[in-house]
C-alpha cells in the first residue's frame, strides 16, 4: 500500500501543479496570519483542499498534518500520516510568482516513508524515500560529494543571519557564503543537488517533513540547534548538514 500511496500522490501533485499555474494568474485573496510577512493565499487553501480530498477519498483512515484549515495539530506518531505544505514560500508566491514549492511527506508510526518536493515554476519534482531512492523527474539522483565548509555555500534564514543567532555568522564565515531563498522546500532541493552544504532556519513540521525523508537517504544529519530531533509540533530552530559537517556545525552553533 505504501507504493500505491507514493504513485498516486505523484500523480496528484502533477495535477495540482497544473491547477496552480492557472490559479496564480487569476485574482486571489491574500491574508496575513501572525504578521505582514506570514501570509496565506486562496491558492494555498485550494491546493491543500485538493490534496486532502484525494487522500480521504482513497485512504479514508489516514490522518493529515497540514499547515492550513485547522489541520496543524495532528500527531506524527499515527499509523499513517500525510504531512502537507500546499505552498511553501507563500510570500514568494504572492509577491514574485516564483520560488515556491509543494511539499508532501508520508509517515508511518512517526517514521518517514517517502516525500515529495515540487518546484512548481521549474517543473522539478524531487521524490523518493525508504525503498525508493531519490529521484528528480523520474531520473535517479546520486548523493552529493562531501565537501569542507571552505568549499561550499550554506542556506540561512535572513533573520537568523542578521541577528547572528547561535553564532550563525561565525559558522557562515567558514564557508564561501550564504544564500537565502525564502522556501524551505527549495533549500532542501539545493541540498539534494549539492548546491549548498547545509541549511539553518526556523521551521514548522510541514516545512521539513518531506525534505528530511529525502535527505536522510543521502546521509544528511538534522536536528534543532541543541542537537535534539525536531518535535513535529512547533515552529523551532532547525539545522541540516552533510553528515561530515554536522558535528562541527553543531559545535559552532552551541558555543558559549
Amino acid at each position: 500500500m505504501t507504493k500505491k500511496r507514493y504513485q498516486l500522490m505523484k500523480e496528484w501533485l502533477v495535477e495540482a501543479r497544473l491547477k496552480v499555474l492557472i490559479w496564480m494568474n487569476e485574482d486571489f485573496a491574500v491574508e496575513e496570519k501572525s504578521n505582514r510577512s506570514d501570509l496565506v493565499t486562496e491558492v494555498d487553501r485550494k491546493v491543500q483542499d485538493f490534496l486532502v480530498r484525494k487522500i480521504t477519498q482513497h485512504f479514508p483512515e489516514d490522518e493529515i498534518l497540514a499547515e492550513e484549515s485547522g489541520l496543524d495539530q495532528t500527531s506524527i506518531t499515527g499509523k499513517a500520516v500525510w504531512v502537507i505544505d500546499p505552498i511553501d514560500g507563500t510570500l514568494n508566491f504572492a509577491t514574485q510568482r516564483d520560488n515556491f514549492a509543494m511539499l508532501v511527506g508520508y509517515y508511518q508510526n512517526g517514521i518517514g516513508q517517502f516525500g515529495f518536493i515540487y518546484d512548481v515554476m521549474k517543473n522539478k519534482l524531487f521524490s523518493g524515500g525508504r525503498g525508493f531512492g531519490v529521484f528528480l523527474n523520474e531520473q535517479p539522483l546520486s548523493a552529493p560529494v562531501p565537501k569542507d565548509f571552505s568549499q561550499g555555500l550554506i542556506g540561512v534564514n535572513s533573520g537568523i543571519y542578521r541577528d547572528n543567532y547561535h553564532h550563525v555568522t561565525e559558522l557562515a564565515d567558514q564557508t564561501l557564503g550564504v544564500r537565502m531563498i525564502g522556501s524551505a522546500g527549495l533549500e532542501f532541493c539545493s541540498l539534494l543537488e549539492g548546491k549548498i552544504l547545509g541549511y539553518i532556519s526556523f521551521l514548522c513540521p510541514w516545512d521539513y517533513a518531506a525534505g528530511i525523508v529525502l535527505t536522510d537517504i543521502f546521509g544528511f544529519s538534522f536536528s534543532d540547534l541543541d542537537g535534539n530531533p525536531p518535535d513535529f509540533k512547533t515552529r523551532q530552530p532547525f539545522m541540516i548538514f552533510q553528515n561530515n559537517l554536522y558535528d562541527k556545525a553543531l559545535e559552532i552553533l552551541q558555543a558559549p
